[in-house]
């Protein structure tokens, strides 16, 4: 018996070491995990924030005159909503779903109006200034036009610096 154990004492120590490695592999990664180093967002040089309003002065203007229009219709008003909280890429229609997803991230719409009673969405407002002019400005808007098409929502525009015309909602 004692020779049988001198012989496997090579392949027993192996084994122990492969299962302490086994287990300590794992342990070192979640520790490596739960560093409190690695929560931090951004390792590099700090940036600086400041505040900002929600709306521009015309976007304000605007919502203050669409909001009570929207309460006569039994409607909330959602000023800057993201583009990837009312809509997403159909994977099973896409070729290449990171594109589509990048496409639309970080990407908002300017106002988003929904029936009070199920917040579901009935129509999507976009106020346009003299930046829509410029040809990649054109281009995104091009693009919201028909992603919202896709999805069934009706998209309206309206130019900023004219008297607007709420009717149309």
């Amino acid at each position: 018996m004692h020779e049988i154990f001198t012989e496997l004492k090579p392949l027993i120590t192996i084994f122990l070491m492969v299962v302490i490695l086994s287990l300590f592999i794992p342990l070192a990664y979640i520790l490596k995990r739960f560093d409190p180093d690695k929560k931090k967002f951004y390792k590099g040089k700090p940036c600086s924030y400041y505040p900002k309003d929600l709306l521009t002065r015309t976007e304000f203007k605007f919502f203050k005159e669409l909001e009570p229009i929207a309460e006569k219709k039994n409607l909330l008003v959602f000023p800057k909503v993201r583009v990837s909280d009312i809509l997403d890429v159909d994977k099973s229609k896409s070729g290449d779903w990171n594109k589509g997803a990048s496409d639309i991230n970080g990407n908002h719409f300017d106002f988003v109006l929904c029936y009070k009673d199920s917040l579901r969405i009935k129509e999507i407002v976009e106020l346009d200034d003299a930046t829509h002019e410029q040809p990649d400005i054109k281009e995104k808007d091009k693009f919201k036009n028909e992603i919202a098409k896709q999805c069934g929502y009706k998209l309206i525009r309206f130019p900023v610096g004219q008297n607007w015309d709420f009717s149309i909602l």
